[in-house]
């Protein structure tokens, strides 16, 4: 990205933000900013982390689909991660058509692991209103409160690094005779005056060396109370009945795009995962991948078909590979809010059984794909047959006819099969791709908080 799209995206990102706190001080939301404010207002990359009460927390997700519906964006992402607090994602485009992912980390009391660390009330009660430079109005938390969700968050993530030190440091020169007493809730004094003197010299370097140390006395001095367990257990089984990561296949004849946009997908979308996972083919579980069997297939239709047992035999392993790699690879990715993008899928088979030399029964690919776990959206890259062959001539004009019809013809049977046009510039052909996906995490939103 160059400097220049960085610097448009920030001011973009604060953009909305501005309109954001807007918009929940005319909802009479009671929250405020906690973290790095200073980098917020610089529309830098990176989550904002909201504090607000209880019951406004309930309401978050309503609210922000009334500000997307309203500033044609969409809420495209929703993870509980504690009891009390998710992590949203709205997505939207600017007016160039770039696509912008803002990072909403909201919480009421700030749990971590079933500790509660901080109640709500202790950290709205001294809420300050402060004023940008281009006059956006906002609360941030009060000083004593700031510091001390800064430091226990980092804490209890096991990261001290230098910005975070300068942060901690400019926090602490706010208001140091109010945070000392505070700190003896959660440390003894030896660990206190360690703080309180990195926070006045800024050298925090014997406290991230002590960091292990300062999470396990916090831990023996704020145990998990017995209803915080029950209800990360409850969070947990959601969590797992209802994954919030997205799994996508990526269909389309060789010269149609798949890797371009598999790359561009798993970068675009990052801000609103906790990482990502690129499979080609199939999982093929148990089995370590070297650089080799990533290589693209140059003549895929020069090998001859198997006979009819071999083939039947290598369609029922492959079958068995989709359904246990779902089980074991993939659905523990999407429990753990990844995105898993796959290059090609089973229904492959159904359309070009040639490239996987299946030389058994016709019907057979189709009836057993439907036991296959499906993708929450299947991407078929689409182009006019003559603009493919331009692009890659790895089988006949002939062919590239067939399989065109024979994608769409899948794609009347399956529902969330959606088709991207890939025949005119790169740049529109990836936002589209994108867009699809936006809109399809919005819709299933929407409809596990009943939005709609």
């Amino acid at each position: 990205m160059s400097e220049e799209s960085a610097t448009s995206g920030s001011a973009e990102r604060w953009r909305v933000l501005s309109e954001l706190f807007a918009f929940l001080d005319r909802e009479m939301v009671e929250y405020c900013v906690v973290g790095d404010d200073e980098k917020m207002v610089a529309g830098a990359d990176g989550d904002v982390d909201l504090v607000v009460t209880s019951n406004a927390l309930k309401s978050m997700p309503r609210l922000l689909l009334r500000f997307a519906i309203t500033h044609d964006a969409r809420l495209m992402q929703s993870i509980r991660h504690e009891p009390t607090a998710y992590f949203f994602v709205l997505a939207w485009r600017d007016a160039g058509g770039a696509l912008h992912l803002m990072q909403l980390d909201t919480c009421s009391d700030y749990y971590r692991f079933g500790r509660k660390l901080i109640p709500y009330d202790e950290i709205l009660r001294g809420r300050e209103f402060v004023t940008a430079d281009d006059g956006t109005d906002y609360f941030i938390a009060g000083s004593t409160a700031a510091f001390l969700y800064y430091m226990l968050k980092k804490v209890e993530k096991q990261q001290l690094d230098r910005h975070h030190a300068e942060v901690l440091s400019r926090l602490f020169r706010r208001a140091p005779d109010a945070i000392r007493p505070a700190l003896a809730k959660y440390w003894k004094s030896e660990v206190v005056d360690l703080i309180c003197a990195a926070g006045e010299s800024g050298d925090w370097s014997i406290v991230s060396a002590k960091i292990a140390d300062l999470r396990a006395e916090l831990h023996s001095r704020i145990p998990r109370s017995l209803g915080a367990r029950i209800s990360e257990v409850r969070r947990l089984i959601g969590r797992i009945l209802m994954p919030t990561g997205f799994f996508i296949a990526v269909f389309g004849p060789d010269g149609s795009g798949k890797s371009t946009v598999n790359e561009h997908i798993r970068k675009s979308l990052d801000l609103a995962f906790w990482g990502n996972e690129y499979i080609h083919l199939r999982p093929r579980i148990g089995v370590t991948l070297d650089e080799s069997s990533r290589m693209p297939t140059l003549d895929p239709h020069g090998k001859k078909p198997r006979g009819w047992l071999s083939s039947v035999s290598k369609l029922l392993y492959y079958t068995f590979d989709y359904i246990a790699g779902y089980l074991f690879t993939v659905k523990p990715l999407l429990i753990r809010s990844k995105l898993v993008v796959f290059d090609r899928y089973f229904h492959d088979l159904i359309v070009d059984p040639r490239r996987y030399r299946y030389g058994g029964p016709a019907f057979l690919p189709a009836l057993l794909a439907r036991f296959i776990p499906k993708p929450d959206v299947f991407l078929f890259l689409d182009a006019p047959a003559d603009v493919i062959q331009s692009r890659k001539t790895e089988v006949t004009y002939e062919e590239t006819v067939r399989q065109r019809e024979a994608y769409k013809l899948l794609a009347h049977r399956l529902k969330s099969f959606r088709i991207v046009d890939a025949s005119g510039e790169l740049d529109s052909t990836l936002a589209e791709a994108e867009w699809v996906i936006v809109d399809r995490m919005a819709d299933r939103v929407e409809k596990r908080f009943w939005l709609r």
